[in-house]
């Protein structure tokens, strides 16, 4: 599974936009499988104007849990992500409710933060509003200028329109807007819908992390500690989640690329391309990790010019197979040394790709020109991918023959067995 592959990486960072996470009342947290000290750090808590994002709803914690939850800790449940660090603010009341400008305020620090700590962030929100709003926009602007994904949810309008910000996800190419599935992997029937969704995940029944103290959801029934809950809301951290683990699998993807693999792996549901109601697909968790960012093949290590004629000119191509969604270019940054040169550089830059397993090849051509009978020459070139860094040194060997002389060859016939050719051409 995806777990074999990765669990997170100490450079990504987890933002979460809700209603706060589980704390005792001194501020220390107090959640058994949300209480790693050093992981999950606490932000603004912008109801209260305070330090301290406790949690006094459920929903916050739920959604946390369900992204990066500890494991291997013998408690209740284990997150997508298990390693990164989670940076939460909270926005929303103990009934729920927030206001679009604390969104953006919310955002700009969370984004700052990982400005200021060289991390990359995927900040999830499992909230909206029926309608468009300015600081709403400004917000998931703010992340996808910095280059960071906002992963939201749709809403669970049962049918009707994407709330926003969700609704944004054709404006900005790193928001993913998350639809629900149930355990049969059909739609939940209250999931959102339209042109706007990017993709589907788990959100019926979701088991996951509660307070360990009263709140708003306890008093009406629900368990401390863990519980199940369903909405759009415990799909979208689920997507969150996983687009940590593909950006941890390969750092060097960038925003857009992350969003790319997740749509491109995704499994469809039905027979279509796309659908306002799940999208690209159902999120697959162990193709998208798997397929993150760049497999690339150099397929022969060095060039041989073996017997080149005097005064011929050959060339011979350094070819690389390319498995990737994304873009891929290649340049030389030193050489050809000696005699070599480049003749020209071919298909040297790869477009995006939605399919993955079908190899793609790259050349850059070397020549060489035969000048002198007996002539033997060595030398290297240096080739480098622009989206990896990674490098290749090639060594190139080559002698020269001389030419082989003209020669006219005559042929008697004796037995007439070309008589009837003569006959035709004359």
């Amino acid at each position: 599974g995806a777990w074999d592959l990765e669990t997170g990486s100490n450079n990504i960072l987890i933002g979460i936009i809700d209603t706060g996470i589980a704390t005792a009342n001194d501020g220390s947290l107090n959640h058994p499988d949300l209480d790693d000290a050093t992981r999950y750090i606490l932000g603004t808590d912008f109801v209260s104007d305070d330090a301290l994002p406790r949690d006094d709803h459920s929903h916050g914690t739920h959604v946390a849990g369900i992204a990066a939850a500890e494991s291997n800790n013998a408690e209740g449940i284990a997150g997508v992500n298990w390693v990164s660090p989670v940076y939460v603010c909270k926005i929303f009341d103990s009934t729920g409710n927030g206001s679009q400008s604390d969104v953006e305020a919310a955002t700009i620090e969370i984004v700052d933060y990982a400005i200021s700590n060289n991390l990359q962030v995927v900040i999830n929100m499992s909230a909206g509003w029926p309608d468009a709003h300015s600081a709403l926009e400004d917000a998931v602007e703010y992340a996808h200028d910095n280059g960071m994904i906002f992963c939201l949810a749709v809403g669970n309008d049962y049918g009707d329109p994407v709330g926003f910000p969700a609704a944004y996800s054709d404006n900005f190419s790193s928001i993913i807007a998350v639809g629900s599935t149930d355990e049969d992997d059909t739609v939940s029937n209250f999931s959102s819908e339209g042109p706007e969704v990017t993709v589907v995940a788990p959100g019926g029944d979701i088991f996951s992390t509660m307070p360990t103290y009263d709140v708003t959801s306890t008093d009406l029934g629900a368990s401390k500690d863990y519980d199940e809950q369903s909405g759009t809301s415990m799909a979208s951290p689920f997507v969150a989640g996983l687009a940590s683990l593909v950006w941890s699998k390969e750092p060097l993807q960038n925003s857009e690329q992350v969003k790319d693999v997740i749509i491109n792996t995704a499994i469809k549901l039905d027979t279509a391309d796309f659908s306002n109601a799940w999208g690209y697909g159902r999120v697959d968790a162990e193709e998208a990790v798997a397929k993150a960012g760049w497999d690339i093949d150099l397929v022969y290590n060095s060039l041989d010019f073996i017997d080149i004629p005097e005064n011929e000119t050959t060339a011979r191509a350094i070819r690389f197979d390319v498995k990737s969604f994304h873009e891929t270019e290649f340049e030389i940054i030193s050489g050809p040394t000696g005699v070599f040169e480049v003749s020209f550089e071919g298909s040297t830059s790869l477009g995006k790709s939605t399919d993955y397993d079908t190899l793609r090849d790259a050349y850059i051509w070397i020549s060489y020109t035969g000048v002198n009978d007996g002539d033997v020459h060595n030398g290297t070139v240096e080739v480098q991918c622009t989206q990896t860094q990674q490098t290749w040194v090639l060594n190139i060997t080559a002698n020269t023959v001389q030419r082989p002389s003209s020669c006219v060859m005559m042929v008697l016939d004796q037995s007439n067995s070309m008589k009837d050719i003569r006959e035709l051409m004359f």
